[in-house]
C-alpha cells in the first residue's frame, strides 16, 4: 500500500476482535501512510535508523474511529522493501516499532518479527494492537566506514613535535 520504495500487505485473522458489535455496525481497519511521523520532532530511538515508512493502522466502529485496539490475534504486517533505500542500512536488522502515546517513544511492545527474507527483500511482523507504525534498522551502514581515533604516544619531545605539527593540534607538556 501507498509508498515508492516500500509494500505493505496485512493479513486479518478470521477473529480479530472480541468485542460485540451492534446490529447494524460496520468494524473495520483502515490503513494510511503517514508523512510526518508522531516521533519526528522528538526523534528516533537511540542506535535506530528510520527508513522513511510510517502508517497508521487504526480500526472504526461504523464512522467512529476508536483508538487504540488491542487484537485478540495478531494482524500480520508484511513489508516488501527497494534494497537501495537502505541506503547501505543493514536489513538483517530492520524491525517495525509503533508509536507509544503514553511515553512519547517508538516501541517494540506488542510487535514481533516473525519471518525475514533478505533474499527477497521482506520481512513479516505481527502486530497485537492499532497504532502509528514505522520502520527502522539498528546500526550504521555497512558502507560506511569505522573510524577510531588512537592517543598519540611517543618517547621524546622531538617525536611529539613531529607527529604534532601539521593538522594535528599539540599536546600540552609540563
Amino acid at each position: 500500500m501507498g509508498h515508492p520504495n516500500y509494500s505493505v500487505t496485512i493479513a486479518i485473522p478470521s477473529i480479530l476482535v472480541t468485542r460485540t458489535i451492534p446490529t447494524g455496525g460496520v468494524f473495520f481497519l483502515v490503513y494510511t501512510p503517514v508523512l510526518t511521523p508522531a516521533g519526528s520532532a522528538g526523534g528516533t530511538p537511540s542506535g535506530e535508523e528510520p527508513l522513511g515508512l510510517y502508517f497508521n493502522l487504526e480500526a472504526y466502529l461504523t464512522d467512529v474511529l476508536l483508538g487504540e485496539i488491542l487484537f485478540a490475534n495478531p494482524v500480520a504486517l508484511t513489508v516488501e522493501y527497494d534494497e537501495t533505500a537502505l541506503n547501505g542500512l543493514p536489513e538483517e536488522q530492520i524491525q517495525l516499532l509503533g508509536w507509544d502515546d503514553e511515553t512519547g517513544q517508538w516501541s517494540n511492545a506488542g510487535i514481533a518479527i516473525l519471518q525475514r527474507d533478505t533474499d527477497k527483500n521482506i520481512m513479516t511482523a505481527a502486530a497485537t494492537h492499532t497504532a502509528e507504525f514505522g520502520l527502522f534498522t539498528m546500526g550504521a551502514p555497512n558502507n560506511t566506514p569505522i573510524i577510531t581515533y588512537l592517543p598519540l604516544v611517543a618517547n621524546s619531545q622531538q617525536e611529539r613535535n613531529k607527529w604534532t605539527s601539521g593538522l594535528f593540534l599539540p599536546i600540552t607538556t609540563r
